[in-house]
């Protein structure tokens, strides 16, 4: 399975997008900056043009019968939201950070 996520906005991801990926569900997404930081195309996602509807239609009938390439990219989004999208990277990064700080008052 798969899903499409028709549209957003400039400044945000979705946290629906975090949240069907990690249950292996990779999702058609507009290619807005905050969402391309996340999805790699064809790897943990598949992007369209923002906005170009059609696109999205079309990518999202393409791979209504390619149900390996599904498995696959559904495999990658788990992995990245595993590899990187848990609360300890986030911790890990804020350590990161404050340790860096306190070298260069």
């Amino acid at each position: 399975d798969y899903g499409i996520l028709p549209d957003s906005n400039e400044y945000g991801s979705p946290m629906k997008l975090f949240e069907m990926m990690a249950m292996e569900v990779a999702l058609v997404s507009p290619d807005f900056e905050p969402i391309a930081e996340v999805v790699s195309d064809n790897e943990n996602g598949w992007l369209f043009t923002r906005k170009d509807k059609a696109e999205a239609v079309e990518i999202t009938l393409k791979l209504a019968g390619d149900l390996k390439n599904i498995k696959r990219v559904g495999d990658g989004a788990r992995k990245y939201i595993h590899n990187q999208r848990q609360w300890k990277h986030n911790a890990e990064l804020v350590l990161e950070l404050l340790s860096v700080s306190q070298k260069h008052p």
